[in-house]
This record gives structure tokens, sequence and C-alpha cells, in this order.
């Protein structure tokens, strides 16, 4: 069983709340990063998962929705270069896969892709709904007014934490 290590972040200045944790891959990453990730050389020991809250549930396809779901992926985004960044000072690999198809940003794509509902689901214990195409995480306390976000990392968990926890807190 893997640690969880959770951190609660709340930014001040765009009133957003998001869950970051740091956690093991699952068997599936472990098992398939070659195809995931095909020009990593190195196998991945961490995944950062960020939840980020939304204002809204997200549970169908309105103009509205769509908007909420484009600015959630955007933050994602922002954060997840930062965090990339990191740890690519440090000498480790980092991925940030994109929320909307899976794949990965900065790296080629390879035979098959992310599922973050999946990992979520899969590493939190989250539950998740259908509708229509898509998977939502059911959160216990912001149901479906959540966003999640994958990055993935050659940084072992507790390397991880030191690092996220000394540039972010």
């Amino acid at each position: 069983m893997s640690i969880l290590h959770s951190i609660l972040i709340n930014q001040e200045e765009t009133h957003n709340i998001y869950e970051l944790y740091t956690i093991h891959p699952t068997k599936f990453i472990i098992y398939n990063y070659a195809e995931l990730l095909p020009n990593w050389n190195k196998s991945p020991h961490s995944i950062i998962i960020i939840l980020l809250y939304s204002a809204i549930p997200l549970d169908d396809n309105s103009i509205r929705i769509k908007k909420e779901k484009n600015r959630l992926r955007q933050k994602f985004l922002q954060l997840g270069k930062t965090i990339q960044l990191i740890l690519q000072k440090k000498q480790y690999l980092a991925e940030v896969i994109d929320p909307r198809d899976g794949k990965p940003i900065s790296s080629v794509s390879g035979n098959i892709f992310f599922d973050s509902v999946a990992v979520v689901h899969k590493s939190l214990k989250i539950n998740y709904i259908a509708a229509k195409k898509c998977k939502l995480l059911y959160h216990p306390y912001k149901k479906t007014s959540i966003y999640p976000g994958l990055i993935i990392s050659n940084a072992r968990v507790n390397r991880l934490n030191n690092l996220i926890t000394a540039s972010i807190s």
C-alpha cells in the first residue's frame, strides 16, 4: 500500500482550492509506462494527482460547463508546468498529462493514453459516475465539482513531497 500525502491549497489571489496528492504509480502505469511514455528511459516512481475545485457541478455538456472545464484545465496546465520545471531543475523526469485526452504535454504520445479518472478512482478510492461520453469523479465533499489532473515523475514520493511542499506552500 502506498503512502498517501495530501496538501489542500487555497490560492488567495484566484480563490481556487485544490487537493494535491503524491502517490506511487498504479500497477497499470508501472507495467505500461513504455507504451504511455515511449521516450522515457526510466520508470515512473510517483504520480502527482491534483483535484481542482469547480464552482459548479461538471455534470453536463452546456457551454457554461465547457468554459469551466477549459478554465480548470488551463489552471492545471499552469500549475503542472510549474511543478514540472521544479522537478526538471533537480534532474528528474516529469510529464504533465493533458486531462482532456490523456496524452503527455511535452513528450511523445504512446499507443495508450492516461485515464485520469481511473487513476484517481484506483489510487484515492474516489468513485465516479458515467455521464454521457465521459466519466466524472464523485468527490465525497465536492460531488461532481472536481477536475482531475496528473503529473508523472521518476522522483521518489518522499523526495517529491519535500520539493513540492517547499516550492508551493
